[in-house]
């Protein structure tokens, strides 16, 4: 079995987790409450999510973090699980602009955080 590595997404409302779980079920996904100190305002309608990196979930990813944006660039804080258990904040840098689908720039920066090959992040 591969070695699994999940992302960690913070300030997530009930539409974006609506969005999500269209694409990726509950096997790659799963939603929380957030955390007390990361609820904004006193939202108490914040979620977090954690998602199994793959090659799919990385694409459904790529267009949540697109959607809606008219930038040439988008960056997202996540923090990332890797299989050896560590967990590292980065942001994610998604240009529109670039030859390579957001996946692929979403998988390449997981891997060079992880310090992993990239093969090791999509499971090729």
């Amino acid at each position: 079995m591969q070695a699994q590595f999940r992302l960690h997404l913070d300030h997530l409302t009930r539409l974006d987790q609506l969005e999500l779980t269209k694409h990726l079920t509950g096997e790659q996904i799963r939603f929380t409450p957030a955390s007390t100190d990361s609820r904004m305002h006193g939202d108490l309608g914040l979620l977090a999510a954690a998602v199994i990196v793959s090659l799919p979930a990385l694409h459904v990813l790529g267009l949540y973090l697109l959607r809606g944006q008219s930038e040439d660039h988008i960056e997202r804080t996540v923090e990332v699980e890797c299989p050896d258990g560590s967990r590292l904040k980065t942001t994610i840098r998604i240009d529109r602009n670039s030859s390579q689908a957001p996946e692929e720039q979403i998988a390449a920066q997981l891997a060079k955080t992880c310090a992993v090959d990239v093969s090791k992040i999509v499971g090729a």
